[in-house]
């Protein structure tokens, strides 16, 4: 079995992976199963907190812009086209996420979602078919074999296309969005 289809077979079976996107590093789970992301929630980093204590929001990545309407129950008609055109990583926090498992669900029902540009992850991504729920892995810039024991311990499986050090990961911009194609910048 290839690596590609490997890293989809652990996360259909529930599993955690690493892999690399333009944010550098990032521990996934599939999006809908909500063991998996008890489990990514819990996940230790070496240190006595679990690493959803130190990353929020958590993201939900896909590989199409049609799965937009998967998992939101409105998309504002202003959200195709920032999506589509964000020349940077853009992460969109949409108001009335579903088919998610509930924990990453803000109270009021929003859903922190981005479409992956980068070349690797988004294929990654379009082979699964699905959303996945990310948290940045604790040493998210270096390269597979720099990876520390801890966070190898996280992860059921790590995806490396390469051995490449991510130079600069490059942090998404957080916008949230209004049904009434309202923007307010999060995090730029």
């Amino acid at each position: 079995m290839n690596p590609l289809q490997e890293a989809v077979e652990q996360l259909r079976k529930g599993g955690l992976i690493r892999f690399r996107s333009d944010e550098g590093w990032l521990v996934g789970v599939d999006a809908g199963n909500p063991e998996a992301v008890g489990r990514l929630l819990d996940a230790p980093t070496g240190s006595e907190t679990p690493l959803a204590s130190e990353v929020k929001p958590i993201a939900v990545l896909i590989g199409e812009i049609g799965l937009l309407q998967q998992y939101v129950t409105r998309v504002p008609e202003i959200a195709w086209d920032l999506v589509e055109f964000a020349e940077k990583p853009l992460t969109v926090v949409y108001p009335g996420g579903k088919n998610l498992a509930p924990a990453l669900l803000a109270p009021d029902g929003r859903v922190a979602i981005r479409l992956v540009k980068h070349r690797a992850s988004g294929s990654f991504l379009r082979r699964f078919g699905r959303g996945v729920a990310v948290i940045a892995s604790p040493d998210s810039a270096g390269a597979a074999n720099e990876i520390s024991g801890e966070t190898k311990q996280v992860a059921d499986f790590t995806l490396n296309w390469e051995n490449q050090v991510v130079e600069k990961p490059q942090l998404s911009t957080f916008v949230r969005l209004e049904l009434n194609g309202e923007i307010k910048f999060i995090r730029q």
